[in-house]
This record gives C-alpha cells, sequence and structure tokens, in this order.
C-alpha cells in the first residue's frame, strides 16, 4: 500500500496538498491555516520532514514594519504539524528587525537534515542584503541565524542550500559557493576564495545546490550554466582555485530548483519550458521533453521532484505554469493520476513524502448525531481524535482509525473543530424569572441545566434555560451557580407583623405572595394575628407553619371584646331632688329657687325691717313642697312615689306641679316613714288646702 503526500507552493501565500498521489488538490494556503499575514507573498520553496508526512515547512517572501498591527506581520517562514491545516509562525531571532521603516525578509531555500535540523537560507539583512543562513535544532519550533558569511560576499542574497547532515553543507550566492563544516560557526569561500565568474564559469545566481555525502561532489545550477566539482579521494573538495568547471550551458535563463532523490539522480526544472534530469551525479543532463507544451518558449517549469526510483524507472511531479503533472521517466509522457491538477498560481515548488512499506490504513468518520459512518482513504493521521466537516457533507464526523479499508473513498477535510459541540452548536434560551429583561440566547453547552434556573458571572439576574431551535444571533456567557427553581435563585420574602402592636416580627421565604395585605393566623402561633407585607432582603429569614386561617383586617381576625355588664348608677347627687326621676329638672328647680328666694327674704324682714309684700303663708307653702322633694330623694324614687290620685287632669298652677309627675298608681311607704296626705275626694286642691304630714 502506497502512502504519500505531495505539497505545491506559489504565489499569494498559495499551498496545495495531494493525498496518496491521487486528487484531488486540497487547498491548504496559508491565510485559512492561520497566518494572516502570509497571504500576499510570494512563496519560493517547500519540504517536508523525511520522517513525517504531515510536518511541512514552506519559505518565501515576507514583510515586518507593519507596527500598527505586528499580528499581521509575516516573517516568511511557515511550519505545519498536521498536514497544512494549520500554520505557525517559527520563534527565533531571525525575526529581528533591522530597519523597522522597510524590514523585508526573503527566504529562497530550506534544507532538511532530519526531524529536528532544518537549514533556511535567503535575505534578511535589509540594510546591507546580508544573505544569511539560519537554522533550527528543534524540529521547526524556533531558527536563529548562524554566524555571518565571509565579507567576500557581502550584499548576496543566498538562494540555495544543501546540507548532509547537521554540521555539513553547501550555500549557493551570486558566482560563489560557501561550505560549512561545523554546523554554520564558520564558512569557507568556495574555489579558492575566487568568483566562478572569474574562473571561467559565470554560473550567475546559483539557484540549486548539492553536496554528497562524502563531500567529494558538489552541483550547482544557475540560471545560464550547472557547473560541478569533483575531487576524490576526498580533501578540501573544491576549495582549490579552477577546480570546478563547466557540466553544461543553459539557455534562456532558465535554470531553477535543483533537487536531488540521492547523490546520483538529480532533476532540475526551470524557466521556458526547461525540466533536466541527471543519473550520474549531474556529470551529465538530458532533457526530460518532450512534455506538453514541446517548445523551449513554453510554460515556466520551476518545480520538480522525485518521489521513486526504480532500475529503469523515475516517477515524479513537474509543474507547467499553473498545472501540476505526475509523470514516469522524466522523459515520457504517461501519466500517473490524476493527469493535471490546476493550481491557482504559478507553481514555484514541489515536494513528495512516499513509502511503499506502510501498510494501508483507513480512517473512519463517525458521526456526531444521527447519520452514516464514511471510511475514507484519505490519510487523516492529522485529524485523529477531532472533529471535521468534509466537502460535500453538513455532517460533523469524529476521525479516528479503522479496521478495514472495504468501501474506502476519498473525502476532502473542510474544517477541524474540537468537539461536536464546537462544530455543531446546540443553542439554549434563557428567560428572565421576573419577565422583565429579553430572553438572551447562548452556545454554552447548557445540556445539563434545561429546566434548571442559572445565574450568569456578573449579574443578578436568575434564568430558566431551554433548549433552542437555532443559534442565530447567539452569545456565549459564565455560568455562576445553577438552581432547581427561580425561588431557589433569588428568594423573595415577606414580613408578618403582630396585629397587637406589641413588637413581635417575622421575616420569612415561604411563597405568601397571594396573602400580601391579608391577616393570617398560623399553626404554631394559636390565635396571633399577622399582617403579611413585602420586604426587600431575607436577611434572618425564617421557615413559618401552615397557615390556619385568612382574614382581610385586622379586626376580622383579632377576638372579640366581652358584653358590657350593666351597671346599676345610684342616681343620687349631692344636692338632694336633682336626677330624681318622678320629678323634672324643671320643676326642681324652680321649687329650690321658690324656696330659698322666700327664706331670703323672711331674713331681709327680721333683719333689716323690710317688709315683705308676700303672705307669709308663702313661705310655709314653698318650705312644705322642698321637704317633699328632698324626702323623696332620699329614698328610691322607683319603690315610693307620691302620687296625684286625681283622675282630672292636674292643674298647671306651680302648687300642684309636685302631683303632676306622679301616676294614680298605690304606693307603700317604708315601714319607718308614715305618710298622710288629705285630698279632698274628687277635685285636685290648691296649695293651702294641702296638708302633709311627716313623721319618723
Amino acid at each position: 500500500m502506497i502512502s504519500a503526500k505531495t505539497y505545491i507552493c506559489g504565489d499569494l501565500g498559495s499551498v496545495g496538498r495531494i493525498d496518496n498521489l491521487v486528487g484531488p488538490l486540497i487547498d491548504i494556503s496559508l491565510t485559512p491555516g492561520g497566518i494572516v499575514g502570509g497571504t500576499g507573498y510570494l512563496l519560493l520553496d517547500i519540504d517536508v520532514d523525511p520522517n513525517n508526512a504531515n510536518k511541512v515547512f514552506v519559505v518565501g517572501e515576507g514583510r515586518c514594519d507593519n507596527l500598527a498591527n505586528p499580528a499581521a506581520n509575516f516573517y516568511g517562514i511557515g511550519v505545519s504539524s498536521n498536514a497544512g491545516s494549520t500554520w505557525q509562525l517559527p520563534g527565533g531571532n531571525y525575526q529581528t528587525i533591522m530597519t523597522p521603516s522597510f524590514c523585508y525578509h526573503k527566504w529562497y531555500e530550506v534544507s532538511i537534515v532530519d526531524s529536528n535540523v532544518i537549514y533556511i537560507c535567503g535575505r534578511k539583512e535589509q540594510a546591507t542584503n546580508k544573505g544569511t543562513v539560519i537554522k533550527s535544532t528543534d524540529g521547526g519550533l524556533t531558527f536563529n541565524k548562524c554566524n555571518p558569511l565571509p565579507s567576500t560576499v557581502d550584499g548576496m542574497d543566498c538562494t540555495s542550500i544543501h546540507f548532509t547532515d547537521a554540521n555539513i553543507g553547501v550555500v549557493g550566492l551570486n558566482n560563489y559557493a560557501v561550505k560549512t563544516t561545523d554546523g554554520g560557526v564558520t564558512w569557507t569561500v568556495l574555489n579558492g576564495g575566487a568568483s566562478f565568474a572569474s574562473t571561467g564559469d559565470p554560473v550567475g545566481q546559483i539557484t540549486g545546490i548539492h553536496i554528497s555525502a562524502d563531500e567529494t561532489n558538489i552541483v550547482a545550477v544557475g540560471f545560464s550554466r550547472i557547473i560541478k566539482t569533483l575531487q576524490v579521494p576526498p580533501g578540501p573538495s573544491g576549495i582549490a582555485l579552477g577546480s570546478w568547471s563547466t557540466v553544461m550551458p543553459l539557455n534562456n535563463n532558465s535554470g531553477y530548483h535543483l533537487t536531488a532523490f540521492d547523490d546520483s539522480t538529480m532533476v532540475m526544472g526551470g524557466y521556458s519550458d526547461t525540466i533536466m534530469s541527471s543519473s550520474d551525479a549531474g556529470a551529465t543532463w538530458v532533457s526530460s521533453n518532450p512534455l506538453p507544451p514541446t517548445t523551449l518558449s513554453g510554460p515556466n517549469r520551476l518545480a520538480a521532484n522525485y518521489y521513486k526510483k526504480t532500475v529503469s524507472t523515475l516517477e515524479g511531479f513537474y509543474s507547467g505554469g499553473t498545472s501540476l503533472y505526475n509523470t514516469l521517466s522524466g522523459a515520457t509522457t504517461i501519466p500517473l493520476p490524476p493527469v493535471v491538477v490546476t493550481f491557482p498560481v504559478q507553481i514555484a515548488a514541489v515536494a513528495t513524502w512516499y513509502d511503499e512499506s506502510v501498510p494501508p490504513t483507513c480512517y473512519l468518520l463517525t458521526p456526531c448525531g444521527s447519520g452514516s459512518s464514511i471510511v475514507t482513504n484519505t490519510d487523516l493521521s492529522g485529524y485523529i481524535g477531532s472533529i471535521v466537516k468534509i466537502l460535500g457533507n453538513s455532517g460533523c464526523f469524529t476521525v479516528s482509525i479503522s479496521n478495514t479499508c472495504s468501501g474506502a473513498i476519498g473525502v476532502i477535510v473542510a474544517s477541524e473543530f474540537v468537539s461536536c459541540l464546537a462544530c455543531d452548536p446546540k443553542c439554549y434560551l434563557l428567560t428572565d424569572c421576573e419577565g422583565i429583561l429579553p430572553s438572551v440566547l447562548v452556545n454554552n453547552d447548557l445540556s445539563a441545566s434545561v429546566g434548571h434556573v442559572i445565574t450568569i458571572h456578573g449579574q443578578s439576574t436568575c434564568w430558566i434555560v431551554s433548549n433552542s431551535p437555532g443559534c442565530s444571533g447567539s452569545v456565549s456567557v459564565i455560568v455562576d451557580n445553577i438552581y432547581t427553581t427561580c425561588q431557589d435563585c433569588h428568594p423573595v420574602c415577606y414580613k408578618l407583623v403582630d396585629c397587637n402592636n406589641n413588637g413581635n416580627l417575622i421575616i420569612t421565604d415561604h411563597d405568601l405572595f397571594l396573602y400580601v395585605g391579608k391577616v393570617i393566623k398560623l399553626e404554631d402561633y394559636g390565635n396571633v394575628c399577622w399582617t403579611v407585607e413585602n420586604i426587600d432582603n431575607c436577611i434572618g429569614s425564617v421557615p413559618i407553619s401552615p397557615i390556619t386561617d385568612v382574614f382581610d383586617v385586622c379586626e376580622d381576625c383579632l377576638p372579640n371584646p366581652p358584653e358590657p355588664k350593666e351597671v346599676t348608677l345610684n342616681p343620687r347627687r349631692v344636692k338632694p331632688g336633682y336626677y330624681t326621676p318622678g320629678c323634672s329638672p324643671e320643676y326642681t328647680e324652680h321649687t329650690n329657687c321658690s324656696f330659698s328666694d322666700r327664706v331670703y327674704n323672711d331674713m331681709i324682714g327680721v333683719r333689716y325691717g323690710i317688709a315683705n309684700c308676700c303672705d307669709e303663708k308663702d313661705t310655709d307653702k314653698w318650705d312644705i313642697k322642698k321637704q317633699l322633694l328632698d324626702m323623696k330623694a332620699m329614698f328610691d324614687p322607683e319603690m315610693c312615689q307620691s302620687a296625684c290620685f286625681c283622675n282630672c287632669p292636674c292643674p298647671t298652677d306651680v302648687t300642684v306641679l309636685l302631683e303632676r309627675f306622679y301616676p294614680p298608681m298605690p304606693c307603700t311607704p317604708p315601714s319607718d316613714v308614715e305618710t298622710s296626705i288629705q285630698i279632698p275626694p274628687g277635685e285636685c286642691p290648691e296649695p293651702e288646702n294641702l296638708h302633709v304630714g311627716i313623721s319618723i
């Protein structure tokens, strides 16, 4: 079973991937993958970790002068550990800005030694255009500058690089090449320190370079020719002046990338329909044409790469402008599927990770919800354990390794998520317990709180949680607490005041909403009546016993006062004769006043000799009337009443006023009082004829 991943790159931050040598082409460009600033720049080279098909490096142009938004800066290098699904900017001092007003990077080529050591060459020092080599020893997490190149090559871009191991490598510049044997600590200018142009081999800008593992052979490709040096046994290896020679001139400045399958087999792409290959360590080269079109004025074939070599066959990918071809033997037109893959921009580089020893591995896409599982032979090793969406399917799937490849199909991953909920969010509606605030639609996972009540961080409002059929306009919230009911979340309390105003008070969170303004009795408080009132806090709240009775007002609830006892008041007063029911106040007053007046007149006559014009008997008459009144006041008037025994109407003369107030009824006087009234029968006597005798 073949396992392969092919990567291509070009302008505008564009990167693509083909899985297992068959389509479709998957867009893994920098911008969708996470490097926003990389979208506008030309990418010049791409390579893949020999031990990990998902670890890929891409290099090219970058600017870092966006001082207002540093996150938009792109330093020309992108690294992915998941086959291009996401990209990261590596750290390190290669990002140091020398000229902030115009910060520019341009990395031409990457050379991967192993999973830890990676070299990149290009131009970093904008102020001097000094070529720079950077190195990573942590698998591409960080890149730091190697020691500066010799002053001989100051002001030149490093446009090609190749390392055989962590220490030995060569770098190509404009008509110069340098070598290190200590991992970039020190550098030596090859060709005796002289320019290739000065020794008769004007290779120009070296766009591809390769050194053999035994350091005996170096091949360099430039715009105008291919040159090499060979020295056996190993020694300075090309350092001696004049040890280099031209192998083959190139027309139309066509030399570009040089890719070596091993120290013997190499392939070179170039401008103007140029593809050349060598099977003898660069000693001889043949054209890989005819590939469509067949003229030298055809499309630029900047990318060329072998991924498989047999005795008679070389298999690899070649570019033609915006198209990518997979061919056999280089010189044939027999395509392997896909016949042509079209890229949105001109293809600048291609690299393939290939292995036939890997047993067939397929992947199972299990739906998060309802639906059928999918078995795919697309390499989803970078998505195991993740949740993905695939093109042409709206579902969300969990990725795992399948124990079978039966019925496997190819898929394209559209997006990746950390959970099924993140892929297909379920939303929930929050309703204010008090019905005042508008409802809130949230996309948090509140499945465990449906039907309960929550509080949100920074708010005191209590919210009822329910399912929502949609998520349009949803927001995320932070849940503080979960309650069973609204009452548990935000208890409402009430105040009970004793109707007797004796200071008794109860605060309770018992639901008394229906009793506010009413009067209640409680089981544990007997006949105490409580007025129910609202209160704005629950401090000191206590439970209460059941309600036994309800009233509208305190008066209805309080016990009725006892019936008043009948009290017999003593009608006597200090002054006899008053408040005597048998005689009217007018009569009593008249009698008392008349008696006093006669006594006074008598006293004046005796003392001062003033004669009274009234009859003497007049004083006696009023004395008798007064004595009768006083006697009557001494006894209960209801038990002993004087009576007027005449049946005729009593005269209005004041002398008989006393008789007017007594009905004709017998009266039994007390045993110790003898009263005799002599009244002629059948008539009401005049006062002078009334004789009363009293003996005690």
